[in-house]
């Protein structure tokens, strides 16, 4: 899986708000060598930009931001 995939799987995981699939992807991802930095940056962090974005449209609401914030 290339890095690029890695990132969109890290951002998807945030983006479903469920906290056990965001570890078993961060735990990938470390598996694959990825350094930390990069899965906070360019995956974590991306998709919590996303949850932004769907929360501005009203597509997600606050019990859904903090569920993706605390996972």
């Amino acid at each position: 899986m290339s890095k690029e995939e890695m990132f969109k799987e890290l951002s998807d995981a945030i983006i479903s708000c469920k906290k056990d699939v965001v570890i078993a992807a961060v735990n990938k991802a470390k598996g694959q060598g990825i350094a930390p930095a990069e899965i906070i940056e360019k995956g974590l962090a991306a998709g919590m930009n996303e949850v932004g974005v769907m929360f501005e449209r009203g597509k997600l609401f606050l019990p859904h931001v903090m569920m993706a914030a605390g996972a």
